[in-house]
């Protein structure tokens, strides 16, 4: 429902209004439609798993099923949502942040912790937290 109410939110007055309604029954979005997705997307992740919280909860230890089962959220979407936070927050290369999430999401490696140690550092610098 969140992704929804980002579209809405996001475009109530522009051009794409009744597209995205057809939308909804579409398995492949036409090009012009993805990036609206992901957006879409994007926005929801941020207003489920926000940027403290995340750091908070993993700087905490808690392991990957751990936060999903503490933010109800899907495995696709907290993945996504840490991608987007290592890779446009920290400068991360995409093939660093694949190898990362991939060992926290499989083995809970610890690696993880000492990246979010970083951001938190970043965030309160820049007094995004």
């Amino acid at each position: 429902i969140l992704h929804e109410l980002s579209h809405i939110h996001c475009h109530i007055h522009n051009q794409y209004n009744q597209r995205l309604l057809v939308s909804l029954n579409i398995e492949d979005y036409p090009t012009e439609l993805k990036l609206l997705e992901d957006e879409a997307n994007y926005v929801a992740s941020i207003l489920l798993l926000p940027n403290e919280v995340l750091i908070d909860l993993i700087s905490r230890g808690y392991t990957y099923r751990e936060i999903l089962l503490e933010r109800k959220v899907s495995s696709t979407a907290l993945f996504n949502r840490l991608r987007n936070m290592l890779l446009y927050s920290m400068k991360l290369s995409e093939n660093t942040v694949y190898m990362l999430l991939k060992k926290y999401r499989e083995s809970n490696d610890t690696t993880l912790n000492a990246v979010m140690s970083r951001i938190r550092d970043y965030f309160e610098k820049n007094n995004y937290l």
